[in-house]
């Protein structure tokens, strides 16, 4: 018995894999207001980002995270 992935299985990959890039201007722009040390060393993202594109960075990227979990329900409830 084989298994066969449906469509939304690899549209949910790329959505992942697009998920998991969105926090690279969010990091850039904490990178370029607080120096390299400065911003690695905020693990809990205390600090806000001066500029309005980090900000925006910052939201787009937990909207995709809260929205992927719905999405990646409903792609495995239908993959079984």
């Amino acid at each position: 018995m084989t298994v066969t992935p449906i469509p939304e299985l690899y549209w949910l990959i790329l959505v992942t894999l697009l998920t998991a890039a969105l926090w690279i201007p969010f990091i850039i722009g904490l990178l370029l207001q607080m120096g390299l040390v400065g911003g690695f060393s905020d693990p809990y993202h205390e600090t806000v980002a001066e500029a309005a594109w980090g900000r925006r960075a910052q939201r787009g990227h937990r909207n995709a995270v809260e929205n992927l979990a719905v999405f990646g329900i409903l792609v495995l409830v239908l993959q079984l």
